[in-house]
């Protein structure tokens, strides 16, 4: 994937109530408030961000990138 598309994904992924309290949840306690986080998961969390896209295992461990809504009608 290119930065651009990389980098709207990740502006997408801060403006969406959902997924920005999902990244936030995943980042550590001790950031700094100017700090960004690029790779982040928790034992036990389905959720995993990785170069700054979002991913979602599910229940057979297959991991899926977590596209925000705006882009799905691009893909469709």
């Amino acid at each position: 994937m290119d930065n651009i598309f990389q980098q709207q994904f990740r502006i997408a992924y801060k403006t969406d109530r959902i997924y920005n309290k999902i990244i936030q949840d995943l980042q550590p306690a001790t950031i700094k408030e100017n700090e960004e986080v690029f790779n982040a998961s928790k034992f036990r969390y389905t959720f995993r961000l990785k170069d700054n896209l979002l991913y979602s295992k599910d229940n057979k461990s297959i991991i899926y990138l977590i596209v925000p809504f705006p882009f799905v009608q691009r893909f469709l």
